[in-house]
């Protein structure tokens, strides 16, 4: 176990660490924090300026729900900056796997977004308290105000919204591209859009993998850094711009654009997965999962592309079963709901 993983552990289990780690980490990085407000004001297409490296000064008790602006967004959801110290994982996890986290945190309440995560997490943790609150998305505020969304829209008109696959820290994605462009003029010219957004992750801007894209008049989008507050806001606003969805693998975005109410289409790639620097092997990165995980990860991702291999502008009666049952997309819970859930002792 090398010092940075022994210093996340203690902060994982010990309530002062944490809040002194968290608080000094704050100060320490101010400046990255102040650039925080600053994004607040850019627009979704500004995405070399929200896509620039940000550190982390979140001061979230859950290390988890600093990532994407989720536990920003229940805090405002609830408008209440006392929470408890809960648990939850930052995306969307197929398969057996348990982040090495939750062998550490030092709490009893677990949040997850649907009924598979509460039946994994469940066989898991016999005694932690597992409530299931759905969709993230579904508690972010809006980037954009109604009026600009609409104004968004006329101008825009027809809009297809397209997540390919993205890179992170550890790992880049690759895959045809020219191959999914080809796909996504097609569907333009076969379904009659008239604007195609491509929504980048922050780490493939800047890979400047937006060029081809914008080569072919495409407008490129990002909902920022993954410590940017306001990510969840802005992927809300980029999605409810849209008519239609579409993304060539599997992520939580579907489960984002089921949340609120807009088709989604996958186009099916090969994605070829490498190693960043950050991760010296890649083997190490497969690591994660054991022989038997990777074979029930595989078999529920089919699952899920199976019902969504066909365009359709239109939500199948199958596509709502599997997006609450590994999403959540309709297990939203009222503001008094949440605060009986997480309201309660500083986090």
């Amino acid at each position: 176990m090398n010092l940075k993983e022994t210093i996340r552990i203690l902060v994982l289990k010990n309530n002062v660490i944490n809040r002194l780690t968290l608080y000094c980490r704050r100060i320490i990085f101010f400046y990255d924090y102040f650039q925080l407000k600053k994004r607040k004001k850019f627009e979704i297409w500004e995405i070399k300026k929200l896509s620039e490296e940000l550190k982390n000064t979140s001061i979230e008790w859950c290390l988890d729900a600093s990532n994407f602006g989720i536990g920003y967004s229940l805090r405002k959801y609830i408008d209440n900056i006392k929470v408890k110290n809960y648990y939850l994982e930052h995306g969307l996890f197929f398969g057996e796997f348990i982040h090495k986290d939750t062998l550490y945190i030092n709490t009893d309440y677990f949040l997850v977004q649907s009924p598979y995560r509460k039946e994994v997490l469940e066989r898991k943790f016999k005694s932690k308290k597992i409530t299931e609150i759905g969709s993230y998305i579904s508690y972010a505020e809006d980037y954009y105000s109604e009026e600009k969304i609409k104004l968004l829209k006329k101008k825009f008109g027809k809009t297809l919204v397209v997540f390919p696959s993205h890179s992170t820290s550890e790992i880049t994605s690759e895959y045809d591209k020219e191959n999914l462009i080809k796909e996504i003029l097609s569907i333009k010219l076969k379904y009659g859009f008239k604007t195609v957004i491509i929504c980048l992750f922050y780490k493939d801007i800047q890979r400047n993998e937006n060029m081809e894209y914008k080569k072919n008049n495409f407008l490129v989008v990002t909902a920022g850094h993954r410590f940017d507050n306001n990510f969840l806001s802005r992927l809300k606003s980029i999605i409810k711009i849209s008519d239609m969805t579409m993304s060539n693998n599997i992520g939580s975005h579907i489960g984002y654009c089921l949340a609120l109410g807009k088709a989604h289409y996958i186009y099916k790639q090969e994605i070829e997965v490498k190693s960043t620097e950050q991760l010296k092997s890649l083997e190490e990165w497969k690591k994660r999962f054991t022989k038997e995980e990777w074979e029930i990860l595989d078999k529920e991702k089919n699952e899920i592309y199976n019902s969504f291999k066909e365009y359709s502008e239109f939500i199948s009666t199958k596509q709502f079963e599997i997006g609450e049952y590994y999403f959540g997309i309709k297990s939203k819970k009222s503001i008094d709901e949440m605060k009986k859930i997480i309201g309660g002792q500083v986090c």
